[in-house]
């Protein structure tokens, strides 16, 4: 299987702590222009005040790495 992009369901499941950070940047790394674009997104949600839940969620659909419903 080479489809290595999250749906929501997956990103959900990585909660708790700094703990999902762990599969969930395992698969985003594994993404490589994607990852780059994510983590900027990230940044700048962050730095924009959104939670980091949401600022995760949000960089992952507008990077590509999150399947939109």
């Amino acid at each position: 299987m080479n489809n290595s992009e999250l749906s929501t369901e997956q990103l959900e499941t990585c909660t708790g702590g700094a703990t999902w950070m762990i599969p969930a940047g395992y698969i985003i790394a594994k993404e490589g222009t994607k990852a780059i674009c994510f983590y900027k997104e990230l940044a700048k949600n962050l730095s924009d005040g959104k939670c980091v839940g949401a600022a995760v969620v949000a960089a992952g659909h507008s990077s590509g790495t999150i399947e939109k419903d």
